[in-house]
């Protein structure tokens, strides 16, 4: 079982067997098989998903900076989780962790370096592939 789960290209997974005794005594090479099989089977039908940490951050930029920050949500994936219009606009905003150097850079870019950035915690979020 842990053969084919390894030999399987998909990261965290388990295997779980439990056996009961049919009267029917397979041998050591009857169970590998039996169990091999039953893992293999169950891989074919597995449904599977892309692990992508995210990040959250807040950015706080000026109302004339809002057309260029919501230009920038498709092209870095950007989730905009909340919306503040105070004084200035506050976003809370969840992306890839692997987007997160560009889309600073394209921020910083797109206000001129006068934007505020500052991450505040890591998650972790499937997304089905």
């Amino acid at each position: 079982m842990l053969t084919v789960l390894l030999h399987s290209g998909i990261g965290d997974i388990a295997a779980v067997v439990t056996r009961w005794f049919g009267g029917t005594k397979l041998g050591t090479g009857g169970l590998v098989k039996a169990y091999s099989l039953a893992v293999q089977q169950t891989l074919l039908d597995l449904p599977r998903s892309e692990r992508v940490e995210l990040l959250r951050c807040t950015v706080q930029v000026t109302y004339a900076d809002i057309a260029s920050m919501q230009h920038l949500w498709a092209q870095h994936e950007i989730e905009v989780l909340s919306e503040r219009y105070e004084t200035d606009v506050h976003y809370t905003l969840s992306l890839p962790k692997e987007n997160y150097l560009s889309f600073e850079v394209a921020v910083r870019n797109a206000t001129r370096g006068q934007a505020v950035i500052e991450t505040e915690q890591e998650s972790r979020e499937t997304h089905d592939s």
